[in-house]
Protein backbone atom coordinates (compact mmCIF):
# COMPACT_ATOMS: atom_id res chain seq x y z
CA UNK A 1 0.00 0.00 0.00
CA UNK A 2 0.89 3.08 -1.04
CA UNK A 3 0.79 6.40 1.37
CA UNK A 4 0.85 9.27 -0.87
CA UNK A 5 1.53 13.01 -0.34
CA UNK A 6 3.44 14.13 -3.51
CA UNK A 7 5.43 12.68 -6.11
CA UNK A 8 8.94 13.24 -3.25
CA UNK A 9 6.83 12.41 -0.19
CA UNK A 10 5.30 9.29 -0.34
CA UNK A 11 5.63 5.49 1.35
CA UNK A 12 5.43 1.94 0.54
CA UNK A 13 4.04 -0.17 3.45
CA UNK A 14 4.64 -3.61 3.15
CA UNK A 15 1.93 -6.20 4.04
CA UNK A 16 3.76 -7.12 7.64
CA UNK A 17 3.85 -3.34 8.30
CA UNK A 18 0.49 -3.40 7.37
CA UNK A 19 -0.51 -5.78 10.11
CA UNK A 20 1.46 -4.68 12.94
CA UNK A 21 -0.62 -1.54 12.41
CA UNK A 22 -3.82 -3.11 12.08
CA UNK A 23 -2.84 -4.71 15.77
CA UNK A 24 -3.52 -1.47 17.27
CA UNK A 25 -5.62 0.11 14.63
CA UNK A 26 -9.04 -1.58 13.58
CA UNK A 27 -8.90 -2.29 10.07
CA UNK A 28 -11.82 -0.75 9.02
CA UNK A 29 -9.91 2.73 10.15
CA UNK A 30 -6.39 1.89 8.74
CA UNK A 31 -6.66 4.15 5.47
CA UNK A 32 -8.61 7.06 7.10
CA UNK A 33 -6.45 6.80 10.53
CA UNK A 34 -3.15 6.53 7.90
CA UNK A 35 -4.41 9.42 6.05
CA UNK A 36 -5.24 11.51 8.64
CA UNK A 37 -1.72 10.86 10.72
CA UNK A 38 -0.54 12.51 7.24
CA UNK A 39 -2.36 15.26 7.01
CA UNK A 40 -1.82 16.23 10.36
CA UNK A 41 2.05 17.52 10.10
CA UNK A 42 3.15 18.40 7.34
CA UNK A 43 6.61 19.18 8.28
CA UNK A 44 7.28 15.72 9.11
CA UNK A 45 7.60 13.17 5.79
CA UNK A 46 5.30 10.00 4.74
CA UNK A 47 8.28 7.67 5.54
CA UNK A 48 8.99 8.98 9.24
CA UNK A 49 5.03 9.33 10.49
CA UNK A 50 4.75 5.49 9.08
CA UNK A 51 8.21 4.23 10.64
CA UNK A 52 6.93 6.16 14.11
CA UNK A 53 3.31 4.34 14.21
CA UNK A 54 5.17 0.96 13.19
CA UNK A 55 7.47 1.25 15.62
CA UNK A 56 4.83 2.05 18.70
CA UNK A 57 2.48 -0.63 17.18
CA UNK A 58 5.49 -3.13 17.01
CA UNK A 59 6.52 -2.04 20.30
CA UNK A 60 3.29 -3.07 21.63
CA UNK A 61 3.26 -5.67 19.58
CA UNK A 62 6.09 -7.06 21.99
CA UNK A 63 5.37 -5.88 25.15
CA UNK A 64 1.98 -8.49 24.65
CA UNK A 65 3.27 -11.20 22.94
CA UNK A 66 7.04 -12.03 23.96
CA UNK A 67 5.86 -13.46 27.30
CA UNK A 68 3.78 -15.59 25.27
CA UNK A 69 5.99 -16.62 22.67
CA UNK A 70 8.58 -17.21 25.66
CA UNK A 71 6.32 -19.24 28.10
CA UNK A 72 5.25 -21.26 25.24
CA UNK A 73 9.08 -22.03 24.53
CA UNK A 74 8.66 -20.38 21.11
CA UNK A 75 12.39 -18.11 19.82
CA UNK A 76 11.82 -14.77 19.24
CA UNK A 77 13.16 -14.12 15.48
CA UNK A 78 15.74 -11.20 15.41
CA UNK A 79 13.87 -9.10 12.85
CA UNK A 80 10.70 -7.22 12.36
CA UNK A 81 9.14 -8.90 9.37
CA UNK A 82 9.84 -12.62 10.77
CA UNK A 83 8.57 -11.77 14.27
CA UNK A 84 5.16 -10.03 12.75
CA UNK A 85 4.85 -12.90 10.50
CA UNK A 86 5.35 -15.54 13.84
CA UNK A 87 2.63 -13.32 16.05
CA UNK A 88 -0.54 -12.99 13.64
CA UNK A 89 0.55 -17.51 12.85
CA UNK A 90 0.00 -17.71 16.39
CA UNK A 91 -3.96 -19.49 16.66
CA UNK A 92 -4.81 -17.48 19.71
CA UNK A 93 -3.54 -13.98 17.74
CA UNK A 94 -6.21 -10.92 17.14
CA UNK A 95 -5.64 -7.78 15.12
CA UNK A 96 -7.43 -4.79 17.05
CA UNK A 97 -11.13 -5.03 15.14
CA UNK A 98 -11.52 -8.78 16.43
CA UNK A 99 -10.59 -7.99 19.76
CA UNK A 100 -13.05 -5.07 20.00
CA UNK A 101 -15.53 -7.53 18.51
CA UNK A 102 -14.96 -9.92 21.42
CA UNK A 103 -15.28 -6.98 23.59
CA UNK A 104 -18.68 -5.80 22.57
CA UNK A 105 -20.12 -9.85 22.53
CA UNK A 106 -19.14 -9.99 25.98
CA UNK A 107 -20.88 -6.68 26.87
CA UNK A 108 -24.12 -7.85 25.25
CA UNK A 109 -26.70 -9.38 27.63
CA UNK A 110 -27.03 -13.69 27.71
CA UNK A 111 -30.70 -13.19 26.78
CA UNK A 112 -33.28 -10.19 25.33
CA UNK A 113 -35.76 -9.99 27.99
Amino acid sequence: MRLYRSEKDNFVLQQWQIKVIEYDIPTDLFESDMVRRLLADPSKSAEWICEQKIEGCLRRMHLAWDPILTAEGITIPPGDEDYVNLVISQPTYEDRSQRMAHEVNLLKPENNE
